[in-house]
């Protein structure tokens, strides 16, 4: 199970945890819950609501937000990438041998230079981002030293060697010192390594994030251990929200089906759409409105091959509300795994919206078909599948 190595506890054994700061956990159900932290350990996180103490199942969180942490607008200045994502605002940045040191807000992390991805010195403009993210894009057996002219970025290609005042790179077997204020950033050529899993994304207020491997909550800070490696300790107000929905997730409108089946009743032709209703509008039900799912209209057969790698299927099944005050309508609903059917009903306009939680575990291939309902008839047959996605 994923949470098997997920968290690490440092609290003293027979002792009570000191409560934390008020949190709010989504779940993958849709449930919301909000307390104060008491506990993080390895199967759950641990509320205190009022008297009550309330254990919700790690494997069920989505997300844990801190809703009183103040968001501080992020910095267009020094920042630093590591391999495996994590991305962090600089106050100082060194590299010495083998090692380079970032100072932030929070910590000196120290990390191995090859588990660098790149670093950025200058400020970030619009038109120096383009430019930027074109270089991170370059195919370089060598480091690139970026340097800026204007608007303008160009690099020398080398080795990166010590970085403080100057920066030593080795460039055609010879070592040059280039002026730190002459570089706006360097990009660093390592060989892809094979890293930890990430099982979470740390968000902070002022718009870092860390990928971590392990955490665990202290009472008064947050313990993490980053992909690249270093362990880091993170104050509760700089958390904005722990984010356990990476790589567990996948929205359905987020994957190409391999087979699409469309019969229309008369000659008018809806084709299914992706994150938006079949009248181009936001997709919503009774009121709500979802950024993500799927529109379908009868008779629509979806065919996806999933190949066994996700355990759930969740979504939400109404009328888009586009006609569903126009009158009484309805479809039939089929979803079908290796042919066998997982759910099988009727979604009319009078109903609420319907949740959906489907076992799809060994699923290889996924089957969602939209068909005439009891009226026979195709007349606002507009089926939203609302925030429709498989969960690993």
């Amino acid at each position: 199970m994923f949470v098997s190595h997920l968290l690490f506890v440092a609290v003293s054994l027979g002792a009570v945890p000191a409560l934390g700061p008020a949190v709010e956990v989504a779940t993958l159900k849709g449930e919301r819950h909000a307390g104060q932290l008491r506990e993080i350990n390895l199967d759950s996180a641990v509320l205190m609501v009022g008297e009550t103490s309330q254990t919700l199942p790690l494997a069920e969180v989505l997300e844990i937000r801190f809703p009183d942490a103040a968001v501080i607008e992020a910095s267009t200045g020094p920042r630093v990438s590591l391999q495996g994502g994590t991305r962090l605002t600089l106050n100082s940045f060194s590299i010495g041998g083998d090692r380079a040191q970032c100072e932030t807000s929070f910590a000196t992390v120290t990390v191995p230079v090859a588990r660098m991805s790149h670093v950025r010195f200058g400020i970030s403009t619009a038109k120096l981002d383009e430019a930027w993210n074109s270089l991170l894009l370059r195919e370089s057996k060598y480091d690139l030293v970026v340097v800026k002219k204007e608007d303008v970025l160009d690099f020398l290609a080398g080795v990166t060697g010590d970085v403080a005042d100057k920066i030593n790179l080795l460039l055609d077997g010879d070592e040059v010192p280039v002026a730190r204020d002459k570089v706006y950033g360097i990009i660093f050529h390592r060989r892809a390594q094979s890293l930890p899993k990430s099982i979470c994304q740390v968000r902070l207020t002022r718009g870092d994030v860390l990928e971590v491997t392990r955490l665990a909550w202290d009472g008064h800070e947050l313990n993490v251990r980053l992909t690249a490696g270093p362990d880091v300790k993170l104050p509760a107000d700089q958390i904005a929200a722990l984010d356990f929905s990476v790589g567990r997730i996948v929205p359905l409108s987020e994957i190409e089906p391999r087979d699409v089946k469309y019969v229309p009743f008369f000659d008018i032709v809806y084709e299914y759409r992706r994150d938006k209703s079949l009248d181009g509008t936001p997709l919503t039900l009774a009121g709500k409105t979802y950024s993500r799912g799927l529109a379908m209209h009868s008779r629509t057969t979806l065919r996806y091959r999933i190949a066994g790698d996700y355990t759930r299927l969740l979504a939400v099944a109404g009328i888009d509300d586009s006609v569903r005050r126009g009158g009484k309508y309805n479809v039939r609903l089929v979803i079908k795994g290796d042919g066998r059917a997982l759910f099988e009903g009727e979604i009319k306009t009078e109903d609420a919206p319907l949740p959906l939680d489907l076992d799809v575990k060994n699923v290889r291939d996924l089957e969602i078909l939209v068909d005439f309902g009891s009226d026979m008839l195709d007349i606002c047959d507009h089926l939203d599948l609302a925030d429709a996605k498989l969960v690993k």
